[in-house]
């Protein structure tokens, strides 16, 4: 029995990036965002030793700044964008507000569902795509907005 590779033609492929490239793009960062995060998190917890709450805010503003380094520089460099410190601050805002609905549905799914690994593991994941949500639309149409050229 031979197995048979599906393979996509290369334009297809250019079709799909021009299409979706952006979405692409934003889905990359975060996620190379998350695995800084998570390890970061992890050492400064386990390496330095730092208290729990210290070790998660100081992972948590780190990334905030890599993330809208990375947004900034490749998911939405061709948009026309309002001055560094002022779209720092609103990438802050719009991340804050998306931990905080991935914590609080994190919290809601965790208090209904059963207590077991796999019920956690979903917990985890709808927080997750819960600010991914707002991540994407708070980047997308207000922090990443293209602003008017004047």
């Amino acid at each position: 029995m031979s197995s048979k590779l599906t393979t996509v033609p290369v334009p297809e492929l250019e079709t799909l990036w021009l299409k979706h490239g952006q979405g692409i793009r934003f889905l990359l960062v975060g996620s190379a965002v998350f695995m800084f995060d998570a390890a970061l998190f992890y050492g400064l917890l386990s390496v330095f030793e730092q208290p729990l709450m210290l070790a998660r805010c100081s992972a948590f503003a780190c990334v905030v700044i890599v993330s809208w380094a990375a947004n900034r520089s490749w998911t939405f460099v061709e948009r026309k964008q309002v001055s560094k410190p002022q779209q720092l601050l609103m990438s802050a805002a719009v991340s804050s507000l998306a931990a905080v609905v991935n914590l609080t549905v994190f919290y809601l799914c965790s208090t209904v569902l059963s207590n077991s690994p796999l019920s956690g593991l979903l917990s985890f994941s709808l927080g997750i795509l819960a600010g991914l949500i707002i991540n994407w639309f708070g980047a997308n149409r207000w922090t990443f907005k293209a602003v008017a050229v004047e």
